[in-house]
């Protein structure tokens, strides 16, 4: 089974000896196979995906090692190998693990294509995103906080669209890029409300984190900003300490700018640690590092940021978010 789609100019091929799991990114990646996105970068990647029953992982170590760079890749250590081309253009799975070959190769598309965005200036920052009537807000918030249990009750008003739920990406002139893909969530009633009718979850089992179930962005019913949303930004940072929702004060620029270096220059919770650190361009991972922190103090200095505490109830704390800016 073969298919292809395009996240802003990157162009990904796919090809799999079986389908199961070309099956589930097109779901994962639906977006950017249903709408034509501004051309941006202009890189190509041909990923072959091979099932072996046979194969048998030999390396010792506990990390899987891409054999032609130096990168490593924390996941699934005993049943994947992979073999990547110094530039990118080609990589290849072999597997006996189909949920963890599915999540790597996931894991994969992201990192070659937020390295791209990286290297072209715009980056990615660690957050929920939504637009309100040509605005975007952002939601930054810890591990475990329920930024998209929140985000999701945020998305039941039908004018509310939504940018993505992990990685909203912003470039130099603060203009804010929809970047949605597959929405995860632990408890599958969180997330049936927003099927289209006829339609299903699927899921992942991950070695790591149990079982996740997924919706199909275009198997919902949220609405999806198409638009580069230009200038109009206001950051949440969002606490919970489950009394009376509150925003509890505007965040001065120094506290904005550590908590953008936590979010959108480390970008704690994503995979773009470890894509970096490992990085063999010392040239490349500077010029990164860098450009994510001049970006930073641009946000912190430019655009508004709130702190906000929530409750235990998440359509008070909706109301809160979407009148935000009538606050101030």
């Amino acid at each position: 089974m073969n298919h292809s789609f395009h996240i802003y100019g990157y162009d990904i091929t796919l090809e799999d000896s079986q389908g199961d799991i070309i099956s589930k990114l097109v779901k994962d990646f639906s977006y950017f196979i249903n709408n034509q996105t501004k051309k941006i970068l202009s890189n190509k990647t041909s990923i072959k995906i091979i099932y072996n029953d046979k194969f048998k992982y030999s390396n010792k170590s506990k990390l899987t090692k891409i054999k032609l760079e130096s990168r490593i890749n924390f996941q699934y250590p005993n049943s994947i190998t992979n073999s990547v081309s110094k530039n990118f253009s080609e990589a290849i799975f072999t597997h006996n693990n189909f949920e963890g070959c599915y999540e790597q190769v996931y894991l994969f598309i992201l990192s070659i294509t937020g390295k791209a965005f990286d290297l072209k200036g715009i980056h990615r920052i660690h957050a929920l995103g939504i637009e309100k009537e040509n605005e975007s807000i952002i939601l930054m918030a810890n591990s475990g906080t329920g930024k998209t249990t929140q985000g999701l009750e945020v998305l039941k008003d039908s004018s509310i669209k939504l940018i993505s739920d992990d990685t909203p990406l912003i470039d130099p002139n603060l203009n804010i890029y929809p970047f949605p893909v597959r929405i995860g969530h632990n408890n599958q009633n969180t997330l049936i409300p927003f099927l289209r009718d006829g339609k299903n979850l699927y899921s992942i089992n991950r070695l790591l984190y149990g079982k996740k179930f997924l919706l199909d962005l275009n198997d919902s019913k949220i609405c999806i900003s198409t638009n580069i949303i230009s200038k109009n930004i206001t950051l949440l940072e969002l606490e919970r300490n489950n009394s009376s929702p509150r925003i509890a004060k505007s965040l001065n620029r120094l506290y904005t700018f550590k908590k953008l270096f936590f979010h959108q220059v480390i970008g704690f919770g994503l995979p773009m640690i470890k894509e970096y650190f490992l990085e063999d361009s010392i040239y490349n991972l500077i010029k990164i590092a860098i450009s994510r922190v001049k970006l930073s103090i641009k946000l912190s200095q430019r655009i508004k940021c709130h702190q906000l505490n929530l409750s235990e109830s998440f359509e008070n704390n909706s109301k809160l978010i979407l009148n935000v800016n009538t606050n101030f």
